[in-house]
């Protein structure tokens, strides 16, 4: 959808020309997505943030190279995904189990890391659309959505009557039905449900 493609402020030229706020808006929106699909791979927080951090620098030190958002985005993924990887590598010769380290990776096939990144860009997109609610809607689908609250919990947390979240729960997906392609909004429904929310 043309909306992955674009960030609220970022333009390519002024990134590439040195603008710190270009890399700021790049680094925020970013960020995220790239540290959950690091933990996908290595299982390890710690270790996903710094690939993170480290990916999104290489793209400002070779700011001048990048013509577009989706080339952007390319590049964080593989430079992410290799250095994910080579962590792997690392570990299983630092434990000196290497058959540790080929089970932990024999799933991790091309095919594998493409779903990942899939899954990733997916559920950026969903955070990306909540934070375009209304905050009133917002904060009662963040915290079904981010913190799976049941609707009882979110009353509870924001001192609100269960009607109201129900109601503000609904008026807020049906929003976010229109601002979802069918396969987020579907990706959506399936987390709300899994926590009971």
């Amino acid at each position: 959808m043309n909306r992955q493609n674009t960030i609220p402020g970022f333009h390519i030229t002024a990134l590439q020309n040195g603008d710190e706020h270009s890399f700021e808006l790049l680094f925020r929106e970013c960020y995220p997505a790239l540290c959950y699909f690091g933990l996908r791979i290595t299982g390890n927080h710690g270790v996903s943030e710094e690939i993170a951090t480290d990916s999104l620098l290489k793209v400002w030190d070779r700011r001048r190279n990048f013509k577009s958002l989706p080339a952007i985005r390319s590049f964080l993924y593989t430079t992410a995904r290799n250095a994910a990887l080579n962590q792997l590598k690392y570990e299983s010769r630092q434990e000196r189990h290497l058959h540790l380290f080929s089970s932990h990776t024999s799933g991790i096939s091309e095919h594998t890391v493409l779903n990942i990144i899939t899954e990733t860009e997916v559920l950026r997109e969903i955070q990306q659309a909540i934070a375009r609610l209304p905050q009133h809607y917002s904060s009662v689908i963040r915290l079904a959505y981010n913190e799976g609250l049941k609707s009882k919990e979110i009353a509870a947390r924001l001192g609100i009557p269960l009607s109201t979240v129900d109601n503000r729960k609904a008026r807020g997906l049906a929003l976010l039905k229109k601002l979802l392609d069918a396969r987020s909004f579907l990706a959506l429904l399936m987390l709300l449900h899994h926590h009971g929310a």
